[in-house]
């Protein structure tokens, strides 16, 4: 999925939660159990974090993968600057942000970084706990 702009991540948002849904087998919302639903919730703020980032940090293209593996969700945001690394926030105030790469070592099974000549790929494995 092609990233296009920290105002278009609400409807990246929406896609993805209907993609994780699916992969749940859940078919509405109605459907959703507040299991599921913290499941679901959890994975998108990783997701919110990492695409904010690449927009924000990185450079053009960016995008958006998930893959769907047994117990869990394989995210992958690629940016066109490899020159970039993520840098998480040391002694700044929290109101001024830059904690977002916290947030995705708490709540992700394992995460980190690949870079190549022309892009850099951050990655994180989201655990299905439901």
């Amino acid at each position: 999925m092609h990233l296009q702009s920290l105002r278009a991540l609400s409807g990246v948002r929406r896609q993805v939660r209907e993609f994780l849904l699916s992969s749940l087998g859940v078919g509405s919302d109605e459907d959703v159990t507040a299991d599921v639903e913290d499941v679901i919730e959890q994975a998108i703020l990783i997701i919110d974090e990492l695409t904010s980032n690449a927009l924000r940090h990185g450079s053009p293209p960016s995008s958006l993968d998930i893959g769907d593996e047994d117990a869990q969700w394989i995210v992958i945001v690629t940016d066109s600057a490899p020159d970039r690394p993520p840098t998480p926030a040391q002694e700044r105030p929290a109101g001024l942000g830059g904690y977002g790469l916290y947030v995705i070592a708490d709540l992700t099974a394992t995460h980190g970084v690949h870079y190549e000549t022309d892009r850099k790929m951050v990655w994180a494995c989201i655990v299905k706990e439901v």
